[in-house]
């Protein structure tokens, strides 16, 4: 399994849309690695035709299950991590 990792408070993410933009194309990137057709992934997760496409195309916004399927579709891990100067002792 790869483990994708995007730090939550990094100054990249404005808003929910830019992280999940971010994640988003992690997971094509992954695709392409996998030599998988969006077609694929809506095949092995049981989702309505096209789903894939517009999660990718920012038409629609999967929901956090849907995240965690499409990690584990992709072989995957989703991981958080605190950011070292946040963690209180």
């Amino acid at each position: 399994m790869t483990n994708l990792n995007l730090l939550i408070d990094s100054p990249l993410f404005k808003t929910r849309d830019d992280f999940l933009k971010s994640l988003v194309s992690q997971f094509v990137k992954r695709r392409h690695q996998l030599k998988m057709t969006q077609e694929d992934i809506d095949s092995k997760m049981g989702n309505a035709d096209r789903l894939c496409s517009k999660w990718e195309c920012g038409l629609r916004t999967p929901t956090s299950f849907n995240l965690f399927c499409w990690a584990e579709t992709l072989e995957c891990h989703l991981s958080l991590f605190a950011c070292q100067d946040k963690v209180e002792e």
